[in-house]
Order: C-alpha cells, then structure tokens, then sequence
C-alpha cells in the first residue's frame, strides 16, 4: 500500500528577455526569478506565467521573446 507523502518541491531558476516597439525603435529588458513546481507542468504553461510576472514590469503581451532559459535552480556541488 502506497503512502501519500509531501509532494517534493523543486526550484527553478528563469531568465528571459523580451523586446518590443516603442516610438523611437525598440525596447528590450531581461529578467530573472525563481519559481517552486511541486508537480509536472509544462514549458508552455512556465512560459505564461513568466509573461504574466513579467507584465506587471510594463512588458506588453505583444513583446517579443528573445531568449528563454529555466533550469532547476540548485547547483550540484563540485567534487575538488
């Protein structure tokens, strides 16, 4: 019989850059944050909301993106 324990929870770290139109050319600002994910989710669904914490910075819906990075954010200790 299985038991029901704590769900594991793994932290991600994001970076991601977007551009978009403004009256004299463009602009363009990277961003980088951690977010916890206690179940499979899938890299569309990161995405979203990425742009949704990214839009309360004054990014448009419409802006580009042009790098996109998410990797677990704990960095495996280096054997000397």
């Amino acid at each position: 019989m299985a038991t029901n324990g704590p769900t594991p929870v793994t932290k991600y770290f994001w970076l991601a850059t977007f551009q978009w139109p403004v009256h004299n050319g463009f602009a363009t600002a990277t961003f980088t944050n951690t977010f916890d994910v206690s179940s499979p989710v899938s890299r569309t669904e990161l995405l979203a909301q990425i742009k949704q914490s990214v839009g309360q910075h004054g990014v448009p819906e419409t802006a580009n993106l042009l790098f996109l990075t998410i990797e677990p954010d704990q960095i495996a200790a280096l054997v000397a």
